[in-house]
């Protein structure tokens, strides 16, 4: 062979081994690729809910999490690779004899609030492919005794008997919690462990199946309400509110005070003696369960911060909340002086012989048209109207007399959500100031104060609303609540409290929303104004309005040998009504307070 034909030859078995190189390493490429689309795999009845900070998952020994804290996602948490607040198992998870081994696990941080971390694993079995609705509460570990770390507990998926119906239930998972590390300013962490009563935002037991419910007992019975806007809390057998776990955006509600499980005064640690309980939309066809069960929070020792945990509560959902896309809620209120007056909605009684100032429960009815009638006596029909009504949406229809003394019934349409939007968004998320949906611009805690102001006395041509000795709340920082995260909320214009004509229901940013970390008394005093000045003269026969008239039982304060708070969280309407001047003692213009959530 030639020098030259060699040359070609061995050039050519150069050239065939850099393109089988060159394609193995394509291969060896491809081979260490993954696929993260989610796996096709029905869901079964079980779930796990993460009260606590675990995060990774095996299952059968397969590691179903992403152990790196890069955020990538796996075949089974799409989001984050991280198991978060809850996870609904799959049936693939499942072997052939209908039986999954879990161990889940996570840095949890440590009972001492030092900043230490530890790594516990929690082991658990579910068996028939998980058929049976239960769900699997993960319980903080550390910090006391009195509960295994995993905790299965059945659940129902059947609705409530009526369709306009919700169930709710307890489900008792305390357990005693080490006391502090640290003495808080205050005092020493209170015991909340211990049998529980749902009750109603004023102390009120909802039900005997949802009272005195034990550790041992562990889960109540469901029991069936109307679907609503309610504030629950839990109470200990003598009394004592337990707080709620953050639920929504104020992440400063972390902030508990040990002694009472009440929020303190921001930076100096001072108990309001007001706990944290969420306002929430129940809606028809849903199914709750209110677990109490240790949970992470901050108290105040001298200028600092530390950690600890306690028994607090949260709403689980049990099923989906399906949208109500059938039933809205109307009451009326009687503001007629010196009648007591019957109301019908669709010819159904809705509040029977209401005397002034008393303001009925409400009445779900179907979305559409409704009808209301307000009689003063059988077959004496006062006044009647016909409104329509949003599914979802919620009513107050107030009768008062106008200024020609024909009696009126006006809607006040509530906005019970709680939402209000914000003037800026944080600077690190300044880029998206301008998304369509307002979405960086909402503010949507769980808990809140909000009142709004009506002018329904018809000798008053225009009365304003005022804190204290005439001061407008919008220039005093210690009432305006101001969101978190950089947020401060869009104040409510002048039209919501200033030169108020009779009748007339403010819209647009109507609420006056109140700091709930201030512990401050204050007034409300109505004022004779008229356009162009403001605030006018003080209406002096119209007693001004403590915020301590905001506390509906003091008694569920009083009993654990603790003061009243100032005022309680809700949403509220604060209307004058009545008569000023030379008027019967029946009919003498005073304001009314009605609480729109119960």
């Amino acid at each position: 062979m030639s020098a030259m034909s060699c040359r070609r030859y061995i050039g050519f078995l150069l050239f065939i081994f850099c393109f089988l190189l060159f394609n193995s390493c394509n291969k060896e490429k491809i081979d260490f690729t993954h696929d993260y689309r989610k796996v096709n795999s029905e869901a079964s009845a079980s779930r796990i809910i993460n009260l606590v900070a675990y995060t990774q998952v095996v299952a059968n020994n397969d590691t179903l999490t992403n152990p790196q804290e890069n955020g990538i996602p796996t075949d089974y948490f799409q989001q984050t690779g991280k198991l978060e607040g809850m996870w609904q198992i799959p049936k693939g998870i499942f072997d052939e004899n209908g039986r999954a081994d879990f161990v889940v696990s996570g840095n949890i941080p440590g009972p001492d609030g030092s900043g230490v971390t530890y790594h516990p694993q929690a082991a658990f079995s579910v068996t028939k492919f998980g058929e049976t609705p239960t769900d699997y509460y993960t319980i903080n570990p550390g910090g006391g005794n009195g509960q295994p770390w995993i905790v299965p507990v059945e659940r129902s998926a059947t609705p409530a008997s009526k369709p306009d119906y919700f169930k709710i239930r307890v489900v008792n998972l305390s357990k005693a919690v080490d006391p502090l590390a640290i003495m808080s300013t205050t005092g020493p962490l209170e015991d909340l462990a211990g049998s529980v009563t749902l009750t109603y935002a004023d102390g009120t037991p909802v039900s005997p199946r949802t009272s005195g419910v034990s550790i041992a007992q562990r889960a109540s019975e469901y029991i069936e309400l109307p679907y609503g806007t309610y504030q629950f809390k839990l109470l200990t057998a003598d009394g004592r509110q337990i707080s709620a776990t953050v639920q929504g955006e104020d992440v400063g509600m972390t902030l508990m005070d040990p002694l009472t499980s009440s929020i303190p005064v921001a930076q100096v640690w001072v108990p309001t003696y007001l706990t944290n309980a969420p306002i929430r939309a129940y809606q028809p066809g849903g199914i709750y369960t209110i677990v109490v069960s240790p949970f992470r929070f901050m108290y105040g020792v001298g200028l600092f911060a530390w950690s600890a945990y306690q028994n607090q509560f949260k709403v689980i959902e049990d099923t989906p909340s399906p949208v109500n896309t059938r039933y809205g809620r109307v009451q009326v209120a009687n503001a007629l002086p010196g009648t007591a007056v019957s109301f019908r909605i669709n010819r159904k009684s809705a509040g029977s012989a209401l005397s002034f100032g008393e303001v009925s429960d409400y009445e779900v009815v179907e979305a559409g048209q409704y009808q209301v009638e307000a009689e003063a006596r059988v077959g004496n029909v006062l006044v009647q109207l016909e409104h329509s009504l949003m599914a979802g949406h919620n009513h107050t229809i107030w009768l008062w007399r106008d200024q020609d003394g024909q009696p009126q019934l006006t809607v006040e349409q509530n906005d019970l959500s709680g939402v209000a939007y914000s003037t800026n968004v944080p600077a690190w998320d300044f880029a998206n100031l301008d998304e369509d949906d307002a979405s960086l611009r909402r503010y949507d805690p769980d808990m809140m104060f909000g009142t709004r102001f009506l002018n329904l006395s018809p000798n008053e041509p225009y009365v304003s609303f005022t804190v204290n000795n005439g001061a407008d709340p919008r220039g005093i920082i210690d009432f305006l609540d101001e969101g978190t995260m950089g947020k401060y909320i869009v104040i409510h214009g002048d039209e919501a409290r200033y030169n108020l004509s009779p009748g007339f229901v403010p819209n647009e940013f109507p609420y006056m929303w109140y700091r709930l970390d201030v512990g401050l008394s204050f007034d409300l005093i109505a004022y004779r104004s008229e356009p162009g000045i403001k605030p006018g003269v003080w209406i002096r026969e119209v007693p001004a309005l403590s915020s301590f008239a905001f506390v509906k039982n003091p008694l569920l304060y009083w009993q654990t040998g603790r003061p009243a708070p100032t005022f309680e969280s809700g949403i509220y309407t604060v209307a004058l009504i009545g008569r000023t001047g030379d008027v019967p003692d029946d009919q003498k213009a005073r304001t009314m307070i009605v609480k729109h959530n119960k």
